[in-house]
């Protein structure tokens, strides 16, 4: 299936292999928070995972995902698309043994809070990525933003790779593993805001 758009998805999945996605996922459960469409979920029923959960605080995301799961004929029990919140994990809720968190930590007011709810859930392993901080010498810190970054005003943090592996740890995750940036902008490169333009990166936290 291909729709309009200027996010083409026919090379995210090798991309992330190189950074810690699992090429295969048989008999594992999958959680995906803030699914989107549903690209990562779908990708892991693709990749032979016995139960897939997306979660999406934006309704209109959840319901393109459900459209196109039902246009492939996939089992709403075995691929379940939901309106809801990361924080609303809790130690109570259904336990996964492999959690996707994809863009989702910088947009968050309580990002501890939410860390520590998804490791409350998690069996084995969460594939973390982010905005990221890329000059070696802010890998410690994290750069609160005041007012909006990228013309998104739903953007509260930019993370070190550093400080987020240690915010990560203190969440409960007991190896965590900074596995390199997807992406960087060209040296310079500024948001419309006038800030400098940062990347994206990836950890890989195990329990």
């Amino acid at each position: 299936i291909t729709t309009p758009g200027t996010h083409l998805t026919s090379g995210v999945m090798p991309l992330l292999e190189r950074f810690g996605f699992p090429k295969r996922l048989d008999g594992k459960s999958v959680l995906d928070i803030g699914c989107n469409a549903g690209f990562y979920s779908l990708s892991s029923w693709v990749r032979g995972a016995r139960r897939v959960a997306g979660l999406d605080q934006q309704p209109h995301y959840i319901a393109q995902a459900l459209m196109v799961r039902d246009m492939l004929g996939l089992p709403a029990t075995a691929v379940e698309f939901r309106v809801a919140d990361g924080h609303d994990l809790s130690p109570d809720s259904e336990h996964f043994d492999f959690v996707i968190n994809t863009g989702v930590v910088y947009h968050l007011q309580n990002p501890m809070d939410f860390l520590c709810k998804v490791r409350s859930i998690t069996n084995e392993t969460m594939l973390l990525e982010s905005e990221m901080l890329i000059d070696p010498a802010y890998a410690e810190y994290a750069w609160f933003i005041e007012g909006q970054y990228g013309g998104d005003l739903s953007n509260w943090w930019i993370y070190g790779p550093n400080c987020l592996e240690r915010m990560a740890r203190t969440a409960g995750f007991r190896a965590v593993t900074f596995t390199g940036f997807l992406r960087k902008p060209k040296s310079g490169t500024r948001v419309p805001e006038g800030m400098l333009r940062q990347g994206r990166g990836v950890l890989v936290c195990h329990t």
